[in-house]
């Protein structure tokens, strides 16, 4: 999803560069988030590309940080079924069933 707003921004940055900016609708509402992607308005080829490139290092850290935060989750949940496989067996041994 975010690589179809990087592309639609680049877009109409290019677009701002050719001077069609004018036909060009506004973003209909604000980004609802930091994270957000923002359409900025360059004033030279050059400016766009540094934009797609912070553009990306943005990303880059916030898909690391979505990851460490995944690996933390599964890590949790590996711990708590330890735990509870191990209260599991402890009830086992100590209340056997009879069948």
């Amino acid at each position: 999803m975010k690589i179809r707003h990087a592309l639609a921004a680049v877009s109409l940055a290019l677009l701002a560069q050719l001077g069609f900016a004018e036909e060009a609708a506004a973003p209909a509402a604000a980004p609802a988030s930091a994270g957000d992607l923002k359409v900025v308005q360059q004033s030279s080829l050059d400016g766009l590309l540094e934009a797609v490139r912070q553009a990306k290092v943005v990303e880059s850290r916030e898909h690391a940080n979505r990851e460490a935060q995944f690996a933390r989750d599964k890590a949790q949940q590996g711990r708590l079924l330890g735990e509870i496989r191990g209260q599991r067996a402890h009830t086992a041994s100590v209340c056997p069933r009879d069948h």
